[in-house]
């Protein structure tokens, strides 16, 4: 053995950043994916005592601390212990695994609670602290979400088929115009302009996916979503493509056109279908579609289909216009656009037009007065308006729903360029020149009154207070603040979101709005109320953030309109800034959103407190108490958001640091969709999360949500998604670990290292030649690092001894990780 001085130069320290990979689920099913506390364990340890109060285990007492006192008795007394000892051995490896070494951490989902709680503390240091702390780090930082949408339409089981957005046809009608008129007939040329993902096929089992209709106004034009021949290998289609039908074959279902007819070889009634090449749109991908004709005047009445920007399809209509001929005003002309459904009835001259009047609402018309009150869309006319020739049109339906997302709803009144068409693509409008309807759907601070109007049929809605009664109102947010801090409810506002900006006017919702409960004997919370209700499930899942990546909105159109209804100065745009006040008309504030002089001074939660009486009991116990105040706001005091979800994430899972860009969480059964609607979130590598389900480029300044990743905080801030992942979410991510490595270079130099101290040390040849000058020779089997004291600190083992001579001179290197 030899002792040689390690100087600072021979040794050298570095780090490594590692990246591992975690992966967590929570479902019905059990939690996988979660991270022992202790990651070391052995099957041989054992608890032999009983550990302290807080913390369960499994501990056997069989009278082992006896057993050992007896063997420490009998030692001191100089007797033989074999025995006793050999007892307690075998007692000890009787007993259970130690408890303390299998305990797990998951993942903590949580929201807001209804009372001033843990939660509720969370949440405040998340948006009052963190958030103002990591901003300069992170982009967008703020306690608000980007205003870019789309409208989501599916059809499952446990949501109605029959639903739609109706958007009043109104116009100044006349019994002499030529043609059937309304702001959204088209009398001349036209361009059809949005962005479609068909994101849904067929369920399992099935094959048939049925046509879906865009666009629709009766006896003028319907633009529908069809399949394509391209299929998965289970059947279901992949694949699909735009069909156009004008004037008179808009009134054949699109269900029932043989879409293997090439354009040109239709016949009447269906000569004017038209659909676009074969497999031009896939599934769950985002294309921009523009369907654009110019008359007779035109290319002699030639029209094109552009998928993406490229010329997929023509066709060929040689007149003037595509409207039908007037049926005499207001007995006649189309009623409404719907968007997301088709209406299936005949259109009857002399009576009112195609039934829409039987089917939404039985005694009166489209939209009648009870329900243009209840929705707050324009009364087209009112049953003494129609005098003697009041007739009902037969009964009608609703029978094509569309399974796809949109949006940049656009329909021009002129034929517009290639060049136009491609610029579309990219960019929202600059103007509303030229455009018929818009539809982006941005949210705007504006929506329609809707009232509770009695006398009329149907009078249900108004604006939700509880599950038992509504007032009249309209709404400035984005969901019904009321509804979340009086009772705990979610309703998203979707009359905010679906503005026609060309023409200022709301659609009525049909199919989408829920109506309050008279008479209940269950005992059950706000949103167990409210979600029992298939209108109220779809309804809020109907706008959903938009993970379009190949298009960017022209916000600046939100200032459209706004003026006029809320001219105050400052008042119009509280609702798009930042958590430092200054305007941004890409965000939607989740602060401020009910005045703090509403609070109660001097209250106090406590139990059985002048406090109870007066705010009613928590939402949260079954059966609901509004009280008379907003519950929830007097309770935590709070005025911001509580639609958001928190998934709170062990530093156990990723160490020092989350990994920037590698993180994504996934909810495969949204809540309420039946199963049918998945959605996917990722960072954008700048503390930002976004939707990311399309297989086309991602939104990713699209912000729904913050990540925190230091922290290992993720926060759901939309409130088109409150419950994402209440049900159950699966995380991946990887994570920053780094590992110090120290190394030491040591030299065995030639002449030294000579002999061994080891007593059994016998000096022999290194060769059998007689000639080899340098024979005798060591074996080197390990190195022992010491400490000034001579204290061993750390040891180097080799797989195999070391042969050295008398002359050799070897350098070791070694490495100690920490």
């Amino acid at each position: 053995m030899a002792i040689f001085k390690v100087f600072k130069h021979d040794s050298e320290q570095f780090t490594l950043e590692t990246n591992p990979t975690r992966t967590f689920s929570s479902s019905s099913a059990g939690a996988t994916g979660s991270v022992y506390v202790f990651p070391r364990r052995s099957p041989a340890e054992r608890e032999t005592s009983r550990l302290s109060p807080f913390n369960a285990n499994d501990f056997e007492e069989n009278s082992l601390d006896a057993m050992l006192q007896n063997a420490v008795s009998g030692a001191r007394a100089g007797t033989d212990i074999s025995a006793q000892m050999s007892q307690y051995l075998d007692t000890a490896g009787s007993q259970s695994l130690s408890s303390r070494k299998y305990k797990t951490q998951t993942i903590y989902r949580f929201e807001p609670s209804f009372t001033f709680t843990a939660d509720t503390l969370r949440k405040n240091v998340t948006r009052q602290i963190l958030f103002p702390f990591y901003r300069a780090q992170y982009d967008d930082l703020q306690y608000a979400y980007t205003n870019y949408h789309c409208l989501n339409f599916f059809t499952a089981s446990t949501v109605p088929s029959d639903s739609a957005l109706l958007y009043p046809n109104t116009a100044s009608y006349s019994s002499e115009a030529t043609y059937a008129s309304g702001n959204y007939s088209l009398t001349g040329a036209f361009t059809f302009d949005f962005y479609i993902n068909p994101k849904y096929t067929c369920d399992k089992n099935e094959t048939e996916f049925k046509a879906g209709t865009i666009f629709h106004l009766s006896s003028t034009y319907a633009v529908s979503l069809v399949t394509g021949s391209m299929k998965h290998p289970d059947g279901r289609p992949s694949s699909f493509r735009i069909m156009l039908q004008l004037s008179h074959s808009a009134d054949q279902p699109p269900s029932t056109v043989d879409t293997s007819v090439l354009n040109n070889d239709r016949t009447y009634p269906d000569d004017l279908i038209f659909l676009s090449d074969n497999n031009t749109l896939l599934q769950n991908n985002w294309h921009h579609i523009g369907i654009r004709w110019g008359t007779n005047s035109i290319s002699e009445g030639s029209g094109s289909f552009f998928i993406d920007g490229v010329r997929r399809g023509k066709f060929n209509v040689p007149s003037a216009s595509i409207a039908p001929a007037s049926f005499g005003g207001i007995q006649g002309d189309p009623d409404a656009l719907i968007v997301g459904n088709y209406y299936n009835s005949p259109n009857v001259v002399g009576k009112l037009q195609a039934g829409y009047f039987a089917y939404l609402n039985t005694s009166a018309g489209f939209p009648d007065q009870g329900p243009s009150f209840r929705d707050g869309v324009s009364t087209l006319f009112t049953e003494a308006a129609a005098g003697s020739a009041y007739q009902y049109g037969p009964s009608a339906s609703l029978d094509h729903p569309l399974n796809a997302e949109l949006h940049e709803l656009k329909i021009y009144n002129t034929f517009r360029s290639v060049a136009q068409i491609k610029a579309s693509m990219t960019a929202g409008p600059t103007n509303l020149r030229d455009l018929v309807f818009y539809a982006p759907p941005f949210f705007t601070r504006e929506s329609p009154t809707r009232s509770v109007q009695a006398g009329f049929t149907g009078n249900e809605g108004g604006v939700p207070q509880t599950p038992f009664f509504g007032i009249d109102s309209s709404t400035d947010d984005p969901f019904n603040v009321a509804l979340s801090f009086g009772v705990g409810g979610h309703d998203i506002n979707v009359e905010n979101f679906g503005r026609d900006f060309a023409n200022n006017v709301y659609p009525r919702w049909l199919g989408l709005t829920g109506s309050t409960i008279t008479t209940t004997s269950e005992l059950l919370t706000c949103n167990q109320f409210l979600f029992a209700t298939g209108t109220v499930r779809k309804r809020n899942l109907t706008v959903l953030p938009c993970d379009n990546g190949l298009f960017k909105p022209n916000f600046g159109l939100l200032l459209t309109g706004a003026y006029t209804l809320h001219p105050k100065p400052g008042h119009v745009m509280d609702k798009y800034v930042n958590d430092l006040g200054v305007l941004d008309l890409s965000l939607i504030t989740l602060t401020e959103l009910i005045p703090t002089s509403t609070l109660r001074p001097g209250l106090i939660p406590e139990s059985g407190s002048i406090f109870d009486s007066i705010v009613g009991a928590a939402p949260d116990n079954l059966g609901v108490d509004p009280g008379e105040v907003l519950t929830i706001f007097q309770r935590t005091r709070d005025n911001s958001s509580n639609e958001v979800a928190f998934f709170d994430i062990s530093n156990l899972y990723y160490g020092n640091a989350i990994k920037s860009g590698t993180f994504s969480i996934t909810d495969s059964s949204m809540t309420g969709s039946g199963g049918k609607i998945s959605m996917r979130l990722r960072d954008n590598g700048r503390g930002g999360l976004y939707r990311a389900d399309s297989l086309t480029p991602h939104a990713q300044w699209n912000n729904v949500g913050s990540l925190l990743y230091d922290e290992g905080l993720a926060v759901i801030k939309s409130p088109n998604i409150p419950f994402f992942g209440r049900d159950q979410f699966s995380i991946t991510l990887r994570g920053t670990e780094n590992i110090h490595t120290l190394k030491f270079s040591v030299l065995a130099p030639p002449g030294q290292l000579n002999s061994s101290s080891n007593p059994q040390y016998t000096p022999l040849s290194a060769s059998l030649n007689a000639n080899d000058a340098n024979s005798e020779f060591v074996y080197i089997d390990g190195i022992n690092f010491h400490d000034e004291n001579l204290n061993v600190i750390m040891k180097t083992k080799f797989a195999q001894p070391i042969l050295k001579r008398f002359g050799d001179k070897i350098l070791f290197k070694s490495k100690l990780d920490f």
